[in-house]
């Protein structure tokens, strides 16, 4: 077997001229080719690079030999090389692979490197040619691309974003699509869960047509879903609200600033007036402008608002009837007077007796319905006690006829045998003008006939029954009767009701009947009512009947008392003062008159023992009757006082008599009851 040459020895050949010559053509064919060429000697030393391989590496010539196969390569790709060489020595040839050559000035440039292994002509390894291709364009274009996908990946999944509301790639889309349908439709039953169960009725208006309305709506108003769907909305408005409505939608909807929130009437099914306060806003319905309005229903707040200005009046009732009862019972008191003192001077068989004595019991009755008119407009605490309501009833029906229309007939039907019941008079006239206040109002078209009834009746253990609340006894039955036009029996079970009503706005508060159940149970009582449509009402008030008569009207003859003590008769109506005067005197007593306050204190602090009695009026002017009391209390803490009014706000009888003051009297002053006073508080020495 023959040795294998040497390096010199090929070297040696390389130099001769035939070798050489084939070098010189292999390098014109090397310098030709447009690839990147690499010849490397066993040693992995670069041995030749072509022309391509100069130009692109900036290698000199002088260089090159320096050059190693390393040095072609950053430090990165070493491993890789030296796999793909060994594999190349081995099999011949290196696949084609990526990799990056590193120019002199240290940049990398992305080539397709592939290679063949050299033998000598003993066929043994002599060295390698690498060829590479510069594929900088190709990464660059690959690069562009990569972003050109890129950005178009970033629409794609910007354009998912916008349709689906979520930040998914494509393969998932589908899922997301089912989930976003999903959390649609979970949206939307949540949007009618809302919606369909919001207090507040919400209505979308096309001009006169309903677009849309909640389950609210429905329920306010009476109607089904399919009833509301043909009504026009105008026609649900009250008639007199229904033009204000229509303006302000068609200002709004023209784009004027107008208020949003604003209070109308509405009328429901079966035709009551609702108060309703609304909140509407412009929005476009099926691509055309619309009215989304948001209604609440405020009935009762416009009821509780009417009972405070009704509670407003009668509080301004209340301040008038307060005055004109003061100035009222100072003019019956100079009256009922007078006539008592003429009675002492007239004998009872004279006709002048019974004149006088009829005008005294006329003044003594008005001074009752003065204390009736502060009682309702709550000026005095209601008073329970016996009366005979059928004389009651009887004079209250003549106060009422000037009150209700000629076209309504009143009949009395009263069968009862017994009418002794423990009430308030003024409750009872609250009860009975309430009654006859809503037949009337039934009739107040056509006319007809109130029928105004007492009877007495005995309910048994089964009456518990029929008569919720009632217990077993005696009951006198007040019943009012017309001929109106009945009541509907859906709302039969509700007339009762506080601030329920079927009455025009400002015609009445729905209080009326409330008032009547209220007083009927606090006196033990109970209220029913009866009525069919276009057959009238019958209304009954049960009473419990009590033993015994009423208070006797009947005047006491025994003699009046008297007395010789000195008194101080304070009040600044001159005419009172001197009926007063004229009183004691009569009765026995020394009197002293005064029409002022200030002077009365005078003359007491110049001699506090000349007086046994100070009688005074309330209301004066410069200093009060309390203030004037109290003042002459500071000087004489046990002074007999008995302070008279016709009415004052300022203070009660327990007040009074808390302050040291004897006695507290109503005017109109009687003698009898000035008699029975005085020597009352002159005889005990103590506070009444």
């Amino acid at each position: 077997m023959s040795q294998k040459p040497t390096y010199e020895e090929l070297e040696r050949r390389v130099r001769e001229p035939e070798e050489a010559k084939q070098l010189t053509e292999s390098s014109i064919y090397m310098d030709a080719i447009g690839d990147v060429l690499i010849v490397l000697n066993q040693h992995r030393q670069v041995t030749r690079l072509n022309k391509a391989a100069i130009e692109l590496l900036g290698f000199s010539d002088d260089e090159v030999h320096e050059l190693t196969f390393e040095k072609l390569f950053p430090e990165k790709e070493h491993k890789k090389h030296y796999e793909e060489m060994k594999i190349g020595i081995d099999t011949g040839t290196v696949r084609p692979f990526e990799t990056l050559l590193l120019t002199k000035q240290g940049r990398e440039i992305p080539v397709l490197f592939s290679g063949t292994a050299l033998k000598d002509v003993q066929g043994e390894p002599a060295g390698f040619v690498g060829v590479a291709r510069d594929i900088t364009d190709r990464k660059q274009m690959e690069e562009d691309l990569r972003k050109a996908h890129g950005e178009l990946e970033e629409r794609v999944e910007r354009r998912t974003a916008e349709l689906s509301k979520a930040n998914l790639d494509l393969k998932h889309e589908v899922a997301e699509r089912k989930r976003i349908e999903q959390a649609l439709r979970k949206s939307e039953e949540r949007y009618r869960d809302v919606v369909e169960n919001a207090n507040d009725a919400i209505v979308i208006t096309q001009g006169p047509d309903i677009k849309f309305h909640n389950r609210r709506t429905e329920e306010f108003l009476g109607y089904s879903a399919g009833e509301l769907d043909g009504i026009p909305f105008t026609d649900l408005i009250h008639p007199e609200d229904r033009e204000m409505l229509i303006e302000r939608q068609v200002r709004r909807l023209r784009g004027e600033d107008i208020p949003s929130t604003y209070p109308f009437r509405v009328m429901n099914k079966v035709g009551e007036t609702l108060w309703v306060e609304t909140n509407a806003v412009s929005i476009s319905w099926e691509e055309k402008p619309a009215v989304l309005s948001f209604i609440r229903d405020i009935s009762e707040q416009e009821q509780l608002r009417s009972m405070l200005q009704q509670a407003q009046k009668m509080e301004a009732i209340g301040t008038l009837a307060g005055g004109v009862a003061h100035d009222f019972n100072n003019i019956l008191g100079i009256i009922v007077g007078n006539a008592e003192l003429a009675m002492q001077d007239v004998p009872d068989w004279n006709p002048a007796y019974r004149n006088l004595d009829e005008v005294r019991k006329a003044c003594l009755r008005a001074k009752e319905m003065v204390r009736q008119i502060l009682a309702f407009s709550r000026q005095t605490e209601a008073l329970l006690k016996p009366v005979q309501i059928r004389g009651f009833v009887e004079e209250s029906l003549r106060l009422l006829r000037s009150s209700i229309p000629t076209t309504i007939e009143i009949r009395e039907n009263f069968t009862n045998r017994r009418d002794t019941i423990l009430a308030d008079p003024t409750q009872l006239n609250q009860i009975l003008l309430n009654l006859a206040s809503n037949a009337a109002h039934a009739m107040r078209e056509t006319g007809g006939v109130m029928e105004v009834g007492l009877r007495d009746v005995r309910l048994g253990e089964q009456a518990r029954g029929q008569y919720q609340d009632l217990t077993p006894g005696d009951y006198l039955v007040l019943t009012v009767r017309d001929t109106g036009h009945g009541i509907e029996p859906d709302i039969l079970d509700r007339i009762f009701d506080p601030y329920f009503t079927t009455k025009e706005h400002g015609q009445g508060t729905g209080m009326g009947l409330s008032v009547v159940h209220g007083i009927a149970k606090s006196h033990k009582g109970a209220s029913r009512v009866e009525s069919r449509p276009g057959e009238g009402a019958t209304f009954e008030v049960y009473l419990p009947l009590v033993e015994g008569d009423s208070e006797p009207d009947s005047e006491e003859t025994s003699a009046l008392p008297s007395g010789t003590e000195r008194v101080l008769f304070v009040d600044d109506e001159e005419a009172l003062a001197d009926v007063g005067e004229r009183m004691f005197m009569r009765l026995g007593y020394e009197v002293t008159v005064r029409t002022s306050s200030v002077e009365a204190l005078a003359d007491f602090r110049a001699e506090p023992g000349r007086f046994d009695l100070v009688v005074t009026d309330m209301t004066m002017p410069e200093m009060t009757g309390v203030e004037l009391s109290r003042e002459l209390l500071r000087i004489r803490p046990d002074l007999p006082i008995i302070l008279c009014t016709g009415f004052s706000e300022m203070i009660t009888e327990e007040g009074a008599l808390e302050q040291g003051i004897r006695a507290f009297v109503m005017k109109p002053l009687a003698v009898r009851d000035i008699a029975e006073t005085a020597r009352r508080v002159l005889d005990r020495g103590q506070p009444e």
